[in-house]
């Protein structure tokens, strides 16, 4: 009993708490502190690649939305590559090449640092791409131009279905001209 007592205790929980209860209420009670002990675990090392936790989305509680209504293949790969904070730049390459953070830069400006929000939302190279693709969105949905604005640009939350698919198009466009560039960040 000691044992149990002291596993409650490290989730906020007590013995009489629970008996207090409906054994349902105990349970959903119970279900979610460890929950949320899992999501805080997740968050603390979830700081870099293949976590959609990186750039702000929680992890979904089932099949994404953007699965059901993005049927172009390389769209949803591109996205979810995206969503995952995989998406191939000189961030994803230089960290598997142990290339310092700082020389990780873009080539449109030899600056600054190819991040997924600098390839989306500030990138030189991207800007046709950009205004054809990414800016209405910002407009019609009233947001700033902000590294910021990228979790809800790849969320399937706050966009709709088509907001989502003009996203991952230009994405999709990134990654075919960088697999058609020599010094390319893919690997």
């Amino acid at each position: 009993m000691e044992l149990i007592d002291g596993k409650l205790r490290a989730l906020g929980l007590s013995i009489q708490t629970l008996l207090n209860c409906s054994t349902t209420q105990a349970l959903n009670l119970v279900r979610d502190e460890l929950r949320d002990l899992d999501y805080s675990s997740t968050l603390s090392r979830a700081c870099h690649t293949c976590s959609t936790l990186a750039i702000a989305i929680p992890p979904p509680e089932k099949l994404p939305l953007y699965y059901m209504y993005l049927t172009v293949p390389s769209h949803r790969r591109a996205f979810t590559l995206a969503r995952l904070n995989a998406f191939p730049s000189r961030v994803l390459s230089g960290r598997f090449q142990k290339i310092p953070f700082s020389d990780r830069v873009c080539e449109c400006d030899q600056k600054s640092i190819e991040t997924l929000d600098h390839i989306i939302l500030f990138c030189g190279k991207w800007v046709e791409e950009r205004v054809e693709l990414i800016t209405p969105i910002l407009e019609e949905n009233f947001l700033p131009c902000q590294s910021w604005v990228l979790s809800i640009l790849l969320s399937d939350q706050y966009l709709d279905s088509h907001s989502t698919f003009q996203v991952a198009k230009f994405l999709a466009r990134v990654i075919a001209a960088k697999s058609a560039s020599p010094n390319s960040s893919l690997e």
